[in-house]
């Protein structure tokens, strides 16, 4: 029973562990590494901060994406294909 006990505590710690790394690598991916690390410099200041504003820039970039996937789900298809087309390559373009 005990080491049941253990190995779920275990695994949820590891999940907790993972889900914080990820939202480090989110939230460095929208701001930047280099904005990551002054934020990450000013921890001293206020470093029960952090974590929060991280979580928050994490959940909105997440927000953001989702928002993306629908709207050009629910455009037209030559629509969305002009909007892509600054994205992709001048011989990969569909032609008008």
């Amino acid at each position: 029973m005990l080491s049941r006990l253990r190995a779920l505590f275990s695994l949820l710690g590891y999940r907790v562990f993972m889900a914080m790394g990820s939202m480090y690598v989110v939230a460095a991916s929208v701001i930047g590494f280099e904005t990551l690390a002054l934020l990450l410099g000013y921890a001293t200041m206020a470093p029960i901060a952090v974590p929060v504003v991280i979580a928050g820039i994490a959940l909105w970039a997440v927000i953001r994406g989702r928002l993306n996937r629908r709207l050009h789900r629910r455009l037209p298809r030559r629509l969305n294909c002009r909007l892509n087309r600054a994205d992709a390559d001048s011989d990969t373009a569909p032609p008008d």
